[in-house]
Order: structure tokens, then C-alpha cells, then sequence
């Protein structure tokens, strides 16, 4: 319990878990578990699709392997944002936390309490939890990789476009969305939305947008623009 550093080698997959201390946790080529404990630790893997648990703010996750065939993977309690070569992060807890991606393709998962999930740049799958979660769209590709259970809250796709040439319809009705409630529009661009069976809230930006709650009691707000 006194020991602060821990250097994995050889082959193996190694569980490593740290203590009060502030740790230094060295992974090897292997798929290794990385777990600070309590303490403002680092971790730092190589090669092997590692996951790192982060629960305090004072941790800093490093991975060094940048093959693209690899899955990272940070396991965290509190509000993160994925450091470069890791892909995937999931919320623990019941906290009313933030996760943020990278640049790269990243799923995002939400824990039990109310989240807001925003990937970044890449083309990334976002799965909410229970509670009121906060979806950040920035391309149109996310909407059909966005995960939301029946009965989870009351959750919001917050949709700003990176690119407005990009087909800017949302149909709530499809798969991946039926089971969100509300819309709200930002950026620049004329959108078409189409709700779903829900009592829908769709509130739109400043550009010509066409709303349409379709089945339940929903209220729809224009802005700027002419609207229908």
C-alpha cells in the first residue's frame, strides 16, 4: 500500500489496480486493465486494446499505440474528454456527467444519470442511459448510430451541422430515434424535422425549416427564417 509505480512487461494481459497513492501504471503490448484507485494517477498503455478507469480529475490517461485496429477504451465517473489514440469512453456511476470524443470515430456511452454526450469531429455512435441526456450532433451520419432506449428520460438531439450542404432532414420516427423527445436546431442551414409518436419539443434555428411533430401533443418553435 505503500508502493507508488507499477511497469508491466512480458506477455500477458495484466489487471492492475492502484492505491491511495498517486500511481504511475505502465501497461504492456497486452490487453491490459488500468485502474488508478483513489490519487491523481497515470496511465499509460501500449499496444493491446487497453481500458483505463478514471475517477479523478487529476488523472491523466496516456496511450501510446496508434493502430488503427486497436479499441481503448476509459471507463470514468466524472466529466472526461478522450485523449488522442483512445476511442471509446463510458460513463460509471450516477452522476450528472459529461463525456467528450476526439477526432476519431468514437462510441460514447452514457451512465444512469443525465448526461450530455458530444463526439467531436469524427463519425461517432452515442448511447444514452437513464436520465435526461443531451445528444451533440454535428453530421448527419450520427443520427442513425445514435442509441436511446424506451422509457430513459426525456432526451434532446442538439444538432449544430459542421457542413449545412449536408441532407438536413431528421426523422424521428426512424430506429435510432424513436425514443427521443426533442429537437433543437443551431447553426446555419434550413432543416426538415419529422417527429415521432412522442410529445415532441422542436425548436428551430434561423434558417427556413419545415416542422412537423407528427403523432402526440408537441410544440414547435420557429425562429428567424420562414417557417412552416
Amino acid at each position: 500500500q505503500n508502493v507508488e509505480n507499477v511497469l508491466v512487461s512480458g506477455a500477458g494481459a495484466f489487471s492492475v489496480l492502484g492505491n491511495d497513492l498517486n500511481n504511475i501504471i505502465v501497461g504492456n503490448a497486452s490487453n491490459n486493465i488500468l485502474n488508478g484507485g483513489l490519487g491523481a494517477d497515470t496511465m499509460t498503455g501500449g499496444l493491446g486494446n487497453d481500458t483505463y478507469y478514471v475517477d479523478n480529475v487529476g488523472d491523466v490517461v496516456v496511450e501510446t499505440s496508434t493502430l488503427a485496429s486497436e479499441i481503448d477504451t476509459v471507463m470514468a465517473s466524472i466529466t472526461y474528454t478522450l485523449g488522442a489514440n483512445l476511442e471509446n469512453l463510458t460513463l460509471t456511476g450516477t452522476d450528472n456527467i459529461k463525456a467528450f470524443g476526439n477526432n476519431g470515430n468514437n462510441v460514447l456511452i452514457g451512465n444512469a444519470g443525465n448526461n450530455t454526450l458530444v463526439g467531436g469531429a469524427g463519425l461517432d455512435t452515442m448511447i444514452g442511459g437513464d436520465g435526461d441526456d443531451v445528444y451533440n450532433i454535428d453530421q448527419a451520419g450520427e443520427l442513425a448510430l445514435l442509441v436511446e432506449n424506451a422509457n430513459e428520460g426525456s432526451d434532446v438531439l442538439n444538432i449544430t451541422y459542421a457542413a449545412t450542404a449536408q441532407t438536413n432532414v431528421v426523422d424521428m420516427s426512424q430506429t435510432s430515434l424513436r425514443n427521443v423527445e426533442n429537437v433543437l436546431l443551431n447553426g446555419a442551414g434550413a432543416f426538415t424535422v419529422l417527429g415521432n409518436d412522442l410529445n415532441n419539443i422542436i425548436v428551430g434555428n434561423a434558417s427556413n425549416n419545415i416542422l412537423n411533430g407528427g403523432l402526440g401533443a408537441d410544440t414547435m418553435t420557429g425562429g428567424d427564417g420562414n417557417d412552416t
